[in-house]
């Protein structure tokens, strides 16, 4: 049994974090942070973890047992062995929480948000492995697409005669919500890492399966998405694609064909991770922005159209 493990040492930790799959790519010195500030409890039928109307204070691995959770305005869930409970929650900065109890008797790791947000700083890792989380859970909620339905009217954009100069993609970047409150050198350092492309009518920009190293933000012009089981939605100006595929590490979801000339900016995952990593202060608005994305999206699934 779990609860006859013997966790009295930093390796022994790191060990248990290490056979849990939202934790196994981490490298040993992320593992190493975690594991000593982490640990196992046990749970009575009924005990609060959580309590709604207040901030996350630990987020939680269910290990043996159940856990019955809901957010604000949401209907209950039940998460069972190696889910993850309140990371989310966490990451996107709700300040109205979440309610968490113990569906039975159950074993749960317990990570205190304090010292997740303290690892998030001292090792880029961590943040890395929550925005692949994150980027997964999206990529599941859209069903394998670019966006959740119903899309807005597609807008084609203008197509400037001209590349932008880096002043104008600048005030562009500043007018969206995640960067509104960036500092000017991360932004700078963002825009530096893009390449503006010009691409024909019918291009396959990448296949299903592709290996996914970058992403396309669309300036101007029309592309054609179609996942796996047929469904195709048609994309236009200031949408992006391919982010999310990129950011969880996996293989390309949907096709991609050009309908028409398409002027993107192209942004290579590395790059822009390496921008995040110098300053962890975007990361983290990033990783806020992804959760808050992610939970939104699992909310209106599970309350219908």
């Amino acid at each position: 049994m779990l609860s006859e493990l013997s966790i009295q040492g930093v390796r022994d930790r790191m060990l248990l974090l290490r056979s849990l799959p939202a934790f196994a790519p981490l490298e040993d010195h992320a593992l190493t942070l975690l594991a000593e500030h982490m640990r196992v409890r046990t749970c009575k039928p009924g005990e609060q973890l959580l309590k709604l109307g207040e901030p996350v204070r630990n987020a939680y691995v269910v290990l043996e047992g159940e856990l019955r959770w809901h957010r604000k305005g949401g209907s209950s869930m039940t998460s069972h062995r190696l889910d993850v409970v309140g990371w989310l929650t966490l990451m996107a900065r709700d300040s109205d929480g979440m309610d968490a109890r113990a569906e039975g008797d159950a074993i749960v790791l317990e990570l205190p948000a304090e010292a997740l947000e303290h690892a998030l700083e001292d090792d880029f890792g961590i943040a890395r492995n929550s925005m692949r989380l994150g980027a997964g859970g999206l990529l599941a909620a859209r069903n394998n697409l670019p966006a959740l339905e119903p899309l807005p009217p597609l807008d084609m954009g203008i197509l400037r005669p001209e590349r932008r100069t880096l002043v104008e993609r600048l005030i562009d970047m500043r007018r969206a919500p995640l960067f509104e409150n960036a500092n000017a050198e991360a932004l700078i350092a963002l825009a530096r890492c893009s390449k503006e492309v010009r691409l024909e009518p019918g291009t396959a920009i990448w296949k299903i399966g592709d290996a996914s190293t970058f992403w396309f933000l669309i300036e101007f012009g029309r592309v054609r998405c179609t996942n796996a089981a047929g469904k195709t939605q048609e994309i236009g100006s200031n949408f992006v694609i391919g982010i999310m595929d990129s950011l969880a590490q996996a293989e390309r979801s949907y096709d991609v064909v050009t309908d028409t000339l398409v002027v993107a900016n192209k942004i290579e995952l590395e790059s822009f991770l390496a921008v995040l990593e110098t300053h962890i202060e975007l990361a983290r608005d990033f990783l806020a922005f992804l959760a808050r994305t992610v939970l939104e999206l699992q909310a209106s699934k599970r309350q219908g159209p």
